[in-house]
This record gives structure tokens, C-alpha cells and sequence, in this order.
């Protein structure tokens, strides 16, 4: 049983993430609502990791995560598409150092995705849940890293867990040395629940639900929901 409060990164330019939280208080990770709904795991757990790049129909599930965002313009990237940002009214392209990003984190995640599923395919996937962190420095570094660095307006606020499907603490050292290294056995390790070193990086992977704790942040997300109109 995880303990009960963390952080999360709330996206303030993202609408039906502060729709969510404005109206009902709660972030619900997407396999809660699909099993909910379906009684089905949901599609991403299951997806083509062999293809998933590459088919059209793959990137249809869309923007699930953080991680799942950068799969998705992958994919696009992959067939043909001109991928950008939008920024003041206007749209920019990605530059090729940022194309390549992409392709690099996407990459990756599909490569963490495949060893999941060997290790545990009842483990929360990287590519479905909501990620939280310890509320210190570290934390609040790993979850700002999540998201491109054109995310601007943003918040970081203390959460608590509602519902728990599933839970998985790691070490996400352990991802920044695969980027460097490309060692298979770096995977293994972070999906085992191993520490770094003796000093750990934790990263909460949720599949779940989450409520705001702070009065304050409640009505920041409020004041970003109402400059949508």
C-alpha cells in the first residue's frame, strides 16, 4: 500500500485537465476509467510495440500521458506529418533537435514498455498513469522533466491518492542512465523496484485517482479554466 500524499504537475494551458480537477476535484488515469467503463484493460496495455511507431491506427489512443505524448508525435512524425507547438496564436514547427528528442524519448518508452511486460504486465505502465513524486527537489525536477520544455504554465501541487489499481515506486535514475548507456539490464532494474545507489530518485507510477489538497492550487486551475472561455 503506497503512503497517501505526493506532488503532481498540473499542465495550466491543457483544458480538460483543469476541467477535471475545477469541476470534480480528481485526475482519473485512463485504465480506471476504461475498466470502468469496458471492463476491459485498457488498449494501451496491449498495444503492438512493434508497430506502434509506425501504424496510423496505433497513435489513434492519443495523448494518455506525458509519455504516451511523445509516442504519439512519433508516430505522426513517422507518416509524414509536419508536428509543432502552438505559442501566442501561432503554430511553430519542431526544430530538428527537437524532432529528434522525440524520436529518442519515444523510443525509449517503448523500450521500457517491452521489458514491463516481460517482468509484470500487472505493473502500471509508463505510457498510461498518472506520474507523482516526493515533494522535495528531486520530485519536483523529475515531473517538470516529464513534459517539453515549452511547457510554461504550469503548477506543482500536493496531491492524495482517492483509489489505487495499481502502484509501482522506482528509481528514475535508472532511466537517465539507460539514455546515456543503452544497457538493457538498466530496464530490468527499475522495473524490479532496485535503487540507483543509496540516495534514490523516486518517481509513483498510478493507475488511479488523485484529488487536489490545496485550496490555493484549486483555484489556480480554476482561474486557467475560466481564460479558456
Amino acid at each position: 500500500m503506497s503512503k497517501s500524499e505526493y506532488i503532481y504537475l498540473i499542465d495550466l494551458d491543457e483544458y480538460l485537465l483543469c476541467r477535471n480537477l475545477a469541476k470534480a476535484n480528481c485526475i482519473i488515469s485512463p485504465l480506471l476509467i476504461h475498466y470502468k467503463t469496458y471492463k476491459k484493460i485498457h488498449p494501451i496495455y496491449y498495444l503492438d510495440l512493434n508497430k506502434v511507431l509506425f501504424d496510423k491506427k496505433e497513435s489513434q489512443i492519443g495523448f494518455s500521458s506525458p509519455r504516451f505524448y511523445y509516442i504519439t508525435l512519433a508516430n505522426w512524425y513517422n507518416n509524414g506529418l509536419k508536428i509543432g507547438y502552438k505559442e501566442n496564436n501561432k503554430f511553430h514547427l519542431y526544430s530538428e533537435n527537437e524532432i529528434n528528442k522525440i524520436l529518442r524519448v519515444a523510443q525509449i518508452e517503448i523500450e521500457f514498455e517491452k521489458i514491463r511486460r516481460k517482468i509484470n504486465p500487472l505493473l502500471p505502465s509508463r505510457l498510461s498513469s498518472i506520474f507523482l513524486a516526493n515533494d522535495d527537489f528531486d520530485g519536483r525536477t523529475m515531473l517538470k522533466n516529464m513534459f517539453f520544455n515549452r511547457k510554461k504554465n504550469f503548477i506543482i501541487e500536493k496531491v492524495k491518492i482517492t483509489h489505487e489499481f495499481l502502484f509501482f515506486k522506482a528509481d528514475y535514475r535508472w532511466i537517465e542512465e539507460y539514455e546515456k548507456e543503452k544497457e538493457e539490464i538498466y530496464i530490468y532494474k527499475y522495473w524490479l523496484g532496485e535503487n540507483y545507489d543509496s540516495i534514490p530518485s523516486y518517481e509513483y507510477l498510478l493507475e488511479g485517482r488523485i484529488e487536489l489538497l490545496s485550496n490555493e492550487g484549486k483555484t489556480k486551475v480554476i482561474e486557467a479554466l475560466n481564460n479558456f472561455s
